[in-house]
């Protein structure tokens, strides 16, 4: 911290620099309503935008060093008159990289003196530690783990491929935020009973006493209600935990040698003394996790849970970029952090040992107490891919074409791909345990696939466990796996969620296509996708579907792994959970209907997958045109018949999970001590809803018996989720390969029937709204209402803000259905002059993403012919798609960036941080709306391929421009429709633009590759 002094020192200088250039800010930010497409009118003067920059992107902002917040710190230490341009432009550089850059560059360096060995959190927050072995507790950050566990990989890989090498130890605590228990465990408070994370709201007094020394809130999800008497009385006396629980059933103390196994044997060739043991440890142990409390209470409850009691995963899997993954065992027994494991301390001494003969060997002078170790793990990342002793971890999944995802436009699904021969491959797993070759995931693969074999789909136990009790959260708490629930107040920051939604689907769909497994969007999600590209921004999860085959390979290879985002792209971290009930496909009691998650470690936010299969559902309804025609072309004879009666010594070699309901009832009635009288009741219930369906009146496939509709199903090739959702293969094959949220996805062929089936999806591309949301395509993106009133200005509330609205009362449909490009700026600039940098900050990240997404648009429904589209298609996605970033930042670095930024602006005046961050504001703006008038005008960089086109179908160009067939540039802006008008140099959305009535057809044929051809 600085002294009041020097505080008061920058603050004095800060504004006579805001000052010096206040009145270019001013001008610009005057003006910003009069905005012409000569930039120079509306850059401030010393902008470090140039006209050139404006026109592409924001380059001049990431023009800065690798630690330009120390530089800023050391600037700011010296208000010398000749620093102070320099302390402006790195304060708006700061601002911009928090705000406005989605790259994963970081602004800092972590290393051990600076970072690590200096208090997180307490009444020492910002003091050294003199060592490791001093480490009560420290905050988690992606490159320090990162560097250990590389540098551990790295030095004790062998030569020797058949060597899998050691199973490496893991703590969560080394792999998320623990910094609200990091803050109690700074507090001297001692022993805090077990009820205080078990009680619907937190204990006032302990919260007290531990803020109080440790100087700064323990949470942020309304913790200034707290201090209401009214308030704070109802919300205690809500707790029902103790007249339903015994406390001890859910927590005790905690004991490093009880719960962790922390013994002289474990501790043996650890160079650490007793005391980091004693101190680094968990509050409490907790047995199960008790949901029904406040957010603030249970998520403090969770965390200590995660790191006391749940257990490691079976493995790490890491990812390099979309190319490949590497996957190392862990091990099941160890739960000692880094500090305590001696990983730490290694690496610390390695890299010591190398700094000191790098400086005899230079011959510098300096005492290696001095020493500073620096935590790169982008440099050991790029060691450990390369590495051939490294090459063992690579994933390799026989009958999968990670190549195929990669490059090509069309993938192909098989009828193969949608049935699984269990017993075959119980059979497989049974003859590699005998051998000895079967791994952790392999033997918890063929439990789960024998559990659910021999388990009903009716009487099947639900799996995931979602915080559904959490109280007081607005229902949220079914979106949180339970386990890994935190960010109480994440649903506060609407802009912090949807980066973490952002984050996750981009990591899993580089995860999928790294490792050759099938997936495509589904449900509400290929609906966001169909507008912009994006998900629906009230979206709380994702929904992917996947063929059965693939699921079952995500099952074997990466249940309960950790998948770790390629470093040089992110920060994600993302828990594999696959299901206990594969092997059964129907609907059942609902319990299993979601057969896997990819989980959020740092929020416990999903994305659901599930698996499509044959099996003997009834057909859905929604199909019956579809089906009624198929019948009809291929003179198919649907006549159902009653079930045959399957004799009782039949039925005992039959699983339970593969019995139809009324062959469970035989063998339930049969052999009733096997069952509870509630399972019998089930299973009665079960089949009498089954003979009333096959005898009910309606649609004759839905009337067949299951073997009948097991073989139907296969004729029509109709494959369904638990959930019984169908979907025929023609719907779904080819998929077809494009873009979501700036990363390959895939799609089905027929999309738009699906969804058709599934939702009311207007014909038109146009003004739409839904909950509370409207689309408006001049901004590709949808805005929510209270946006859309704001910087609309509808009802003329706002007095320093351009109303867009002629006439009142305004008819809104009306003005939407038609805004102009005027209008458009009008609503920017007022997103500017309202100080909205998260709404901004969308906008500009998403912009090319967006854009793309109406490209392909435009291109589908052109009056191009199938083949044209198709190879302009396959040429948009290789050379266009590679140069869009993310539409939204790292989540990690996000708030690692915010909280710096906080930092940096903490002794500065209000007044000049608005200035400052206006002032970047103001180029953003002037970018945004120079990449929409170039956009609109078919001039768009983007779409302008000026390097040479290389392996291009030459009939591209023959078919764009005849006059030019030798040309190597190819230019996407004039290509397929554009859906806007133009009238008095003023653009307006087109009315006829009818883009979801129906699908477009391709030639597939052009590029076909099928899914499940070897690499």
């Amino acid at each position: 911290m600085l002294t009041n002094t020097v505080a008061a020192k920058v603050v004095v200088g800060l504004m006579v620099i805001v000052c010096l250039g206040y009145y270019n800010y001013h001008h610009a930010y005057s003006n910003l309503y009069n905005y012409r497409s000569d930039t120079s009118t509306a850059l401030p003067a010393d902008s470090v935008l140039s006209k050139a920059d404006v026109s592409h992107d924001t380059t001049a902002y990431t023009k800065f060093p690798n630690n330009v917040v120390e530089d800023f710190h050391s600037t700011k230490a010296d208000t010398v008159r000749s620093n102070s341009g320099k302390l402006l432009d790195l304060a708006r550089r700061i601002y911009y990289k928090y705000k406005f850059d989605t790259s994963p560059k970081w602004m800092d360096k972590y290393t051990l003196k600076k970072n690590l060995l200096r208090y997180s959190a307490g009444p020492k927050k910002g003091e050294p530690i003199p060592a490791i072995s001093n480490l009560g507790f420290y905050d988690f950050d992606p490159r320090m783990t990162w560097s250990v566990y590389l540098h551990h990989f790295l030095s004790t890989a062998t030569d020797d491929y058949e060597d899998d090498g050691e199973q490496v130890q893991f703590s969560w605590y080394d792999w998320t935020d623990f910094h609200e228990v990091n803050n109690m465990l700074a507090a001297s408070v001692s022993s805090l009973p077990c009820n205080f994370v078990l009680e619907s709201a937190f204990d006032r007094e302990y919260i007290e006493m531990i803020e109080e020394e440790n100087g700064e809130p323990l949470f942020s999800y309304d913790r200034k209600k707290y201090s209401q008497a009214s308030w704070y009385k109802m919300e205690r006396k809500k707790a029902d935990f103790h007249r339903r629980n015994k406390i001890s059933d859910y927590c005790e103390p905690f004991n490093i040698g009880k719960h962790f196994g922390v013994n002289s044997s474990t501790l043996a060739g650890v160079d650490l003394t007793q005391d980091v043991f004693s101190r680094m440890q968990p509050p409490f142990y907790i047995k199960k996790p008790w949901d029904n409390l406040r957010p603030e209470v249970f998520q403090l409850q969770a965390r200590i849970y995660m790191w006391s009691t749940l257990q490691p995963p079976l493995s790490i899997t890491i990812l390099d970029g979309m190319n490949n993954s590497f996957q190392i065992p862990i091990n099941q027994t160890s739960r000692l952090n880094l500090a305590q494991n001696g990983m730490l301390q290694n690496f610390v001494n390695n890299r010591t040992e190398e700094k000191i003969e790098q400086m005899k060997k230079a011959k510098w002078q300096q005492d290696p107490n001095d020493i500073d170790v620096e935590f790169d793990h982008i440099e050991l990342f790029e060691k450990f891919v390369n590495d051939d002793r490294i090459q063992k971890y690579k994933v390799k999944i026989p009958g999968t074409n990670k190549h195929a995802l990669q490059h090509d436009e069309f993938i192909e699904l098989k009828e193969e791909d949608f049935d699984f021969d269990v017993k075959s491959k119980i059979s497989e797993l049974e003859e590699l345990e005998r051998e000895g070759m079967a791994t952790k995931q392999d033997s918890m693969y063929l439990d789960s696939l024998k559990f659910s074999l021999n388990t009903p789909a009716v009487l099947q136990p639900k799996y995931f466990a979602e915080a559904r009790g959490v109280l007081q959260y607005n229902g949220l708490g079914h979106h949180r796996d339970r386990r890994f629930f935190y960010g109480d107040n994440l649903i506060h920051d609407t802009h912090e969620y949807a980066l973490r939604l952002n984050s996750m689907i981009r990591t899993f769909q580089k995860f999928a296509i790294a490792n050759g497994l099938v997936s495509w969007l589904s449900h509400g999600t290929l609906y966001g996708y169909m507008y912009n590209g994006m998900t629906f921004p009230w979206d709380n999860d994702f929904d992917l579907q996947m063929p059965i085959r693939h699921l079952h390979l995500l099952a074997q290879y990466f249940n309960q792994s950790l998948v770790l985002e390629d470093p040089r792209e992110g920060n994600g971290r993302y828990m594999i959970d696959v299901g206990s009930s594969l092997v059964t496909r129907s609907h059942g009691n609902g319990h299993g209907n979601i057969d896997a998650r990819v989980i959020d470690i740092d929020t416990g936010m999903y994305i659901d997958l599930t698996g499509l299969s044959v099996s003997y559902s009834r057909i859905s309804d929604k199909l019956k045109l579809q089906i009624g025609h198929m019948i009809s072309d291929q003179n198919i004879i649907v006549e159902p018949k009653e079930e045959p009666v399957t004799d009782l010594e039949s039925l005992k070699q039959i699983p339970l999970g593969l019995m139809t309901p009324l062959q469970l009832y035989n063998y339930s009635t049969a052999f009733k001590e096997q069952f509870s009288k509630a399972e019998l009741r089930t299973l009665k219930e079960n089949a009498e809803r089954e003979i009333k369906d096959s005898k009910g009146n309606g649609w004759a496939p839905r009337k067949l018996n299951p073997a009948q509709r097991l073989e139907f199903n296969k004729l029509m090739k109709a494959y369904n989720c638990k959930n019984e959702h169908f979907s025929l293969l023609s719907e779904l094959s080819p998929l077809r390969n494009t873009l979501f949220h700036s990363v390959p996805a895939l799609i089905p062929n027929r999309y738009v029937d699906l969804l058709r089936h599934e939702y009311r999806v207007p014909a038109q591309y146009e003004f739409t709204v839904f909950q509370q949301n409207a689309f408006i395509p001049e901004f590709r993106s949808w805005l929510t209402y209270n946006a859309i009133r704001k910087y609309a200005n509808i009802h003329h509330w706002y007095a320093n803000l351009k109303s867009i609205i002629k006439s009142l009362p305004p008819n809104i449909v009306k003005q939407f259905l038609g805004l102009s490009l005027s209008d458009v700026k009008t609503m920017y600039a007022n997103m500017v002059k309202s100080h909205d940098d998260d709404l901004l900050a969308l906008q500009f990240a998403s912009f090319d993403l967006t854009s793309y997404r109406v490209k392909e648009l435009g291109i589908l429904y052109s009056k191009l012919t199938p083949i044209l589209k198709t190879k302009l298609l396959r040429e948009l996605r290789r050379n266009v798609a590679p140069h869009i970033s993310s539409p939204g930042k790292d989540a990690f670095m996000f708030n690692y960036e915010r909280k710096l930024w906080k930092n940096v602006t903490e002794s500065m005046d209000p007044t000049e941080v608005r200035i400052i961050e206006e002032w970047v504001m103001l180029d953003i703006y002037d970018n945004i709306v120079t990449r929409t008038d170039d956009l609109m005008n078919e001039k768009y960089y983007l779409f302008n391929i000026s390097e040479p086109v290389k392996n291009i179908d030459r009939s591209i160009f023959a078919a764009i421009n005849p006059q030019n067939t030798t040309s190597t540039v190819l230019d996407f802006n004039k290509i397929g429709t554009n859906f806007f008008t133009s009238k008095d140099k003023s653009w307006s959305l087109r009315s006829d633009n009818m883009l979801f009535r129906t699908d477009v057809n391709l030639v597939p044929g052009l590029f076909l590759v099928g899914a499940t051809s070897q690499s």
